[in-house]
């Protein structure tokens, strides 16, 4: 592999809220620049490799690519947009030099975009800003500059980040302009470049020539397409098509012939010595010994990309400083794991050179330090990573050999063996107990059930996951895990889950602390998008759960945007009471904000649970009494047991019902004795969702097949 200096490098990581695009404009960027062969089929959000994040649509882990782009290399980061994952990019900060933040031309600034910007400028980065979705109904790319504009001032950034370059994308399409007034004139336009889509209106032009004679032949297609085709000679011809984009023009002089072909469904634009650009709606095809010349301007110009993206990465984010002379300091910002190499250590060589089968030295935290030898060396380029020799400052690696190693550690020549320092890491908000599965169903669906089975795999993710905090209680089958919000802790028990894991979980806790004598909880920025009609319901909800409203603003669409200041313990199962009341309509986010003093008791769920009576299997004629007092949560024909939760209460306090009664034979029948059943179907609950509703003495069972609640 060709060796990059270290002024042609640039590092830099990609953060916004979630959702606004941040793999997709990734994609984009590695599409653009020559990774992905012609032909090959490159599926959607390509860095989300996760099996989980493919299917949530969110990024979890902070994931690295490299492109090359007029010589440079650009390393990227692909970080998430969830608070939740907040320990991604807070630890990757000190592997790049600047930021794309990422904008929603509609929604603007959100909870989270406040949150990883303030990361980003707290490390002096240099950021870009990208608006993206610009093609989005409603956008209104001025005011959301304007937001942003006040965000950075909210945030006191220097006066040099307030000084940032903008650019407008459509992330999906793989195009970006500098201007938002010449997006306004394209409408939305692109082109024949790498990633650029055309459609709609098409242009051809080609000039063709035969024995000193030349002939220039416009197509224009559109719905029920035209072509024209005329020599500079005697003789012209027009014809137009009855379907979408097909007609045909010949002209001839002097036995010279010039053909066109226009096909708009194919996209492509062939003359006789193949003159090329592709476009989505048009195929010209002349023939003639000379050459012919393509203009494209299908609903976009024909330099649509994201070339003016690359172009102000390279002049905007700096060189990554560094003497390459200096002894070895790397930081390892993430830990990746290999089944053939073990851990692999991922970060940024601070200063210095490191080679492949090198003697180093590894510092932790504690300052102590530990001799090893790296088995191997690597490198990224595109999604790959590449066996190099040696890398210098400058350059992101992954070092392998180095088994005891974790992220926040220190890379070192072991006769210079200095630290770097350590990053800070915000605290976590909440805390789950892990429990061993003791259950009257325990054993019979995990295959790892033991808590020293329990305990090595939350201590392994505990290594990888620097936001996560593991201890051990006075019960050897009792760990208490604390992470920053319920979806990063849900998406560590989905993962145990899935690797075949059988455990329970504890109602979560929010972490609260004393400050100056005081008793803090953590409070969240809440902001929730809900239709006018609505907005009453939720702010009586939420005043409920001791809020603060902050802002409330109508939006063009119709919606009324809220935000609020809530405690965290107001917001456990929120989400499942603001579906029920807005009908499914409304839409939330929240990040953690700040700490505040104790805010005053909040009232729990207003339901109660249907229990189960005793063990056994549901019938249709239990379920059928049982469903007249609530909500089920259980249909007919599932294994239960005593104290097993099957439903929700209509009242205030739990019940205990028979869901496993069977019809006794008599001899006496009615007339009506054999009439079908009719059930009510059950209330399928996510695993988010039983962890909302579970009450304090209550115990979520988790199964590789199952979700079971019941009492303690």
């Amino acid at each position: 592999m060709k060796q990059i200096t270290q002024a042609k490098i640039r590092n830099l990581a990609i953060i916004a809220h979630v959702d606004h695009g941040k793999t997709t404009l990734v994609d984009g960027m590695l599409k653009q620049s020559g990774i992905f062969h012609e032909k090959q089929v490159v599926e959607e959000r390509v860095l989300d490799s996760g099996e989980l994040e493919r299917e949530r649509g969110i990024t979890i882990m902070a994931k690295n690519t490299a492109i090359f782009y007029n010589g440079y290399k650009l390393n990227i980061v692909d970080t998430p947009g969830h608070a939740d994952f907040g320990g991604e990019v807070e630890r990757i900060v000190q592997m790049v030099d600047g930021v794309l933040l990422l904008v929603d031309a509609f929604e603007g600034p959100m909870p989270q975009t406040r949150f990883v910007l303030k990361k980003a400028l707290d490390a002096e980065l240099v950021p870009i800003v990208v608006i993206n979705k610009i093609d989005r109904p409603h956008a209104r790319p001025e005011e959301v500059l304007d937001e942003i504009l006040e965000l950075f001032i909210d945030l006191d950034a220097s006066d040099q980040q307030l000084d940032f370059p903008v650019v407008y994308a459509d992330a999906r399409k793989g195009i970006a302009y500098l201007d938002q007034k010449a997006w306004g004139e394209d409408s939305g336009k692109s082109g024949n470049q790498v990633g650029g889509e055309a459609r709609g209106e098409t242009s051809a032009q080609g000039e063709a020539s035969e024995a000193g004679e030349q002939a220039s032949v416009h197509a224009n297609c559109e719905t029920g397409g035209q072509a024209s085709a005329q020599t500079q000679g005697q003789a012209s011809a027009k014809a137009s098509g009855q379907t979408r984009g097909e007609s045909t023009a010949q002209a001839s002089k002097n036995g010279g012939q010039a053909s066109v072909h226009a096909n708009c469904e194919t996209g492509e634009l062939n003359g006789n010595g193949q003159a090329g650009g592709q476009v989505q709606g048009s195929s010209v095809q002349a023939t003639g010994q000379a050459s012919a010349q393509t203009s494209c301007e299908t609903d976009g110009h024909k330099d649509a990309s994201l070339k003016p993206l690359f172009d102000l990465i390279i002049q905007n984010i700096p060189a990554p400083k560094g003497d390459p002379d200096a002894p070895l300091q790397l930081g390892v910002s993430m830990i990746d794991y290999d089944p053939y190499l073990g851990r692999q250590a991922v970060g940024r060589i601070q200063r210095g050179c490191i080679h492949n089968k090198q003697d180093v030295a590894v510092l932790g935290s504690d300052e102590q330090i530990q001799h090893s030898r790296l088995s191997s060396l690597y490198v990224f380029d595109g999604l790959k990573k590449v066996p190099v020799e040696n890398a210098c400052a400058g350059e992101i690696v992954v070092a392998a050999g180095l088994d005891d190693i974790n992220a926040g550690c220190t890379i070192a020549d072991p006769e210079h063996p200095e630290s770097l320092r350590f990053v800070h890491i915000d605290e976590p908000t909440v805390s789950i107990a892990f429990l061993v599965n003791k259950s009257p169903f325990a054993g019979r669906e995990g295959t790892y059930v033991t808590s020293r089975k329990l305990s090595e795999r939350l201590f392994r993710e505990a290594e990888s996951d620097v936001s996560l905090r593991i201890k051990e209680t006075d019960s050897p089958d009792q760990f208490l895990v604390a992470g920053r919000g319920e979806l990063h802790l849900s998406i560590l028990i989905e993962k145990m889950r899935r690797e075949g894991y059988e455990f329970e979980v504890s109602q979560p806790q929010v972490i609260q602390r004393e400050i100056d004598g005081v008793k803090h909880e953590p409070v969240e920025d809440l902001i929730v998008e809900v239709p006018e009609e609505y907005v009453g319901i939720v702010m009586e909800r939420l005043g409920s759960r001791r809020s603060e409203m902050i802002n409330m603003e109508k939006k063009k669409d119709g919606t009324v945007r809220l935000e609020f200041y809530v405690p965290t313990r107001g917001l456990f199962g929120f989400r499942a009471e603001l579906m029920t009341e807005t009908r499914g309509t409304a839409v939330m986010y929240h990040s953690f904000h700040h700490y505040s003093p104790y805010c005053g008791e909040i009232h729990g769920r207003s339901r109660g649970s249907l229990v189960a009576w005793e063990n056994g299997v549901t019938t249709a004629f239990g379920l059928e009494n049982a469903q007249e007092r609530g909500e089920m949560f259980v249909g007919a024909g599932v294994s239960v047991y005593q104290g097993m939760v099957v439903g929700e209460n209509s009242r205030p306090s739990d019940l205990a019902i028979n869901v496993c009664k069977k019809k006794r034979l008599t001899n006496m029948r009615s007339s009506t004795a054999d009439i079908a059943v009719k059930l009510t179907p059950p209330r399928e609950m996510s695993l988010e969702q039983s962890l909302e509703f579970i009450a304090a003495d209550e115990l979520l069972e988790i199964t590789p097949k199952s979700l079971r609640m019941r009492k303690k």
